[in-house]
C-alpha cells in the first residue's frame, strides 16, 4: 500500500512554437477534414497517420490521399483536457493498414460504427487537437 504523503500534485505546462517539417502536408490536410496517409513504395504499407519512411523497411513513403471514413475497432470514454466527458477510439481508416487513435464526436458510438475525420474550428490550436471523428 503506497504511502499518500509520498506524493503530491504537479501541474506541468509547456508552450513553445515549433514546425511542422516534413509532416506539414498532412496538418494542413488535417485543418480541412482530409486524411492524408502515406504509402511505401516497397512493401505498400499505408500509414494513417503518414510516417515518412516506413516502419517495415525503412523505405522513404509516399502521400496518398484516403477517403477520411473508417470504422471503431475499440472505444473507451474518459475526460479530455478541460475535464468534459470525452470518447476516444482505435479507428480502421479505410485503406490504411494500421489503426490510428481518435477522439469521436458523440458519446454514443460503438465498435463497428462507422465515422468519418472532421476537423474543428479552432484557431490557434495545433490541427492534431481540432480533428474528431463523427458519425457517418
Amino acid at each position: 500500500m503506497s504511502n499518500a504523503s509520498n506524493y503530491f500534485p504537479l501541474k506541468v505546462e509547456l508552450e513553445y512554437s515549433y514546425s511542422l517539417g516534413a509532416l506539414k502536408p498532412y496538418f494542413d490536410a488535417l485543418v480541412e477534414s482530409r486524411a492524408l496517409a502515406s504509402r511505401c513504395s516497397k512493401c505498400g504499407k499505408v500509414s494513417f497517420p503518414p510516417r515518412i519512411v516506413c516502419d517495415n523497411d525503412q523505405t522513404k513513403t509516399e502521400w496518398i490521399e484516403l477517403a477520411g471514413s473508417g470504422e471503431i475497432i475499440e472505444f473507451s470514454t474518459g475526460k479530455d483536457a478541460n475535464g468534459e466527458r470525452a470518447a476516444f477510439a482505435l479507428i480502421q481508416m479505410s485503406g490504411a493498414s494500421n489503426y490510428c487513435l481518435g477522439r469521436l464526436e458523440e458519446l454514443d458510438l460503438d465498435v463497428g460504427d462507422n465515422v468519418r475525420i472532421h476537423a474543428l474550428d479552432m484557431e490557434n490550436t495545433h490541427p492534431a487537437q481540432r480533428i474528431v471523428f463523427k458519425r457517418m
